[in-house]
């Protein structure tokens, strides 16, 4: 991966023209490409059904994904897949699966299934994730296959003082690589700092202190930008909320600054994953899709963290619309990457429609092809 940072992440889908200009508040029509569909990523496994993580390597096309499958009336498993040259002929193979996980770590994860955060990411030789169903921070080797734990369950117990650990899929990298992720037991957010080693970065006192309402859980993925400050989104008052590298927490944005926007006054939320590209915009899931209340607000957005003020520069990626009349037909965002040089993302949906799909670069029309799944997707630089 190139230097420290996010080299993860998720899904793709059709496309049209998209303009990135940081302080515009709209953007011209948009669509989006499919570059992997789910049989791209099968290995020639037909009863992988539900993809739920693509990473992206450091070359921008070399995928990882992860995918579960339930065969018939017998137990979850999953498989996790290789895939080199994406584009016109992309070539799978498999990684890793549930005998071998077992083999490597002495156990199987809850209900034989993973569940990769949002931050999950390549650093160095391995895919590192805050694996949900393990309750650990997970390496897998991008190479060989073989799992390994980088902080334990009985390791972030240990530090939180709790009878459990909570990690939870609202997770991110650092600018040195380590996985941050919120830890739900503690209601806290904590970053690796080294293999069996842990630090925290916002405490549940600082949490409940700056988020409106005194809410001490987060709702969105977390990202960090070049300077060090951390991100994530809570749906309560709409906001966006920034940690200083000196500890210091604030909002780049708040529910004014997206009804100025969308023209509407009812609250939303985030939910999915929140992304620092390389082009310096943050981009996020955000919305709910209420037609009954006249409120179809889902969709992935955009705002420049650097910008005088933030809130202002809020746009709109990809709408609702355009997300359900593109290749995914849903608008259910999950996790994000950069991908051949585009925002990536993955749908949150079953088949067909699942897939990684990409938003092309401005007036380039046939760059891409496809990949199916959730994909997240972090580049380190």
């Amino acid at each position: 991966m190139s230097s420290p940072r996010r080299s993860l992440s998720a899904v793709l889908c059709l496309l049209s023209v998209l303009l990135v200009y940081a302080g515009a508040t709209t953007r011209p029509a948009a669509a989006y490409v499919q570059v992997l569909s789910m049989s791209d990523i099968r290995d020639g496994n037909p009863l992988l059904d539900k993809h739920m993580c693509t990473v992206v390597d450091s070359d921008g096309t070399t995928t990882y994904h992860e995918a579960n499958y339930v065969p018939g009336t017998t137990a979850n498993t999953f498989w996790i897949t290789k895939t080199v040259n994406t584009g016109t002929s992309p070539s799978t193979s498999k990684l890793t699966d549930l005998p071998t996980w077992t083999a490597d770590l002495g156990y199987a994860p809850s209900n034989n299934r993973l569940g990769p955060g949002l931050g999950a990411t390549v650093v160095g030789d391995y895919i590192q994730m805050a694996e949900i169903q393990s309750r650990a921070v997970v390496r897998v080797n991008k190479s060989t296959g073989q799992a390994s734990l980088y902080v334990s369950t009985d390791q972030i117990k240990a530090y939180t003082g709790k009878t459990s650990a909570g990690v939870t899929e609202f997770s991110g990298v650092s600018l040195g690589g380590e996985t941050i992720f919120y830890e739900s037991a503690s209601t806290s957010i904590l970053q690796t700092n080294g293999a069996g080693q842990l630090t925290t970065v916002v405490t549940t006192a600082q949490l409940a202190a700056a988020q409106l309402g005194g809410n001490t859980n987060i709702q969105s993925g977390l990202t960090y930008d070049n300077a060090g400050n951390l991100y994530w989104g809570h749906g309560n008052g709409d906001r966006i909320y920034k940690r200083a590298p000196d500890g210091t927490i604030g909002y780049i944005a708040e529910e004014a600054d997206f009804f100025a926007l969308l023209g509407n006054t009812t609250n939303a939320t985030f939910g999915g994953d929140m992304y620092f590209g390389p082009d310096g915009l943050i981009y996020f899931r955000y919305g709910r899709e209420d037609p009954g209340a006249g409120n179809i607000t889902m969709g992935i957005y955009s705002i420049d963290p650097a910008a005088a003020d933030p809130g202002a520069t809020l746009s709109i990626v990809l709408s609702n619309a355009q997300l359900k009349a593109g290749p995914a037909g849903n608008p259910y965002s999950y996790h994000m990457s950069w991908f051949n040089n585009n925002l990536a993302f993955t749908i949150q949906s079953e088949r067909p429609n699942q897939g990684y799909y990409n938003l092309p670069e401005p007036g380039s029309l046939t760059l891409l092809l496809g990949i199916g799944g959730l994909v997240i997707l972090r580049r380190r630089r």
